[in-house]
């Protein structure tokens, strides 16, 4: 779920994956690794990300 959450951020932005991974202070791989699957981003950095893109999580939106 995280995942699909972090894919749906990076789309937000319009940032590219390197941008996006400079904006929230990681590297490219880590980002792609989460994004992947490869490995799980933990909850509180998810919401580190969330907060600094001011954004909440909403039910429907995950629905989709």
């Amino acid at each position: 779920m995280n995942k699909k959450i972090l894919k749906l951020i990076l789309e937000g932005t319009g940032f590219t994956q390197r941008e996006f991974a400079d904006k929230i202070k990681c590297t490219e791989t880590q980002l792609s690794k989460w994004l992947s699957g490869t490995r799980n981003i933990r909850d509180k950095r998810l919401d580190e990300i969330l907060t600094q893109f001011n954004l909440k999580i909403s039910f429907e939106l995950l629905a989709q």
